[in-house]
């Protein structure tokens, strides 16, 4: 059982501020069969025809399995 639940996919997003006062989001993909394109495909749904831009935290551009975003406007 618990190895099922490290294997198993989730992303998750949680919406946070930037250093520049602007929200953001912070996109997880948690999960040994879970693969950066899903963090794609959450910062595509959350910012829809809109676009979004990569933004770095902390001097790392994208990590292991996240991702953080801020939605075009």
């Amino acid at each position: 059982m618990a190895l099922l639940a490290l294997l198993g996919a989730c992303t998750t997003a949680k919406e946070i501020y930037l250093p520049s006062g602007s929200r953001g989001y912070d996109i997880r993909c948690d999960g040994l069969a879970n693969r950066i394109e899903n963090c794609f495909q959450k910062a595509g749904d959350l910012c829809a025809a809109k676009g979004y831009d990569l933004v770095t935290p902390q001097g790392s551009y994208i990590g292991m399995n996240s991702l953080f975003i801020k939605c075009k406007e």
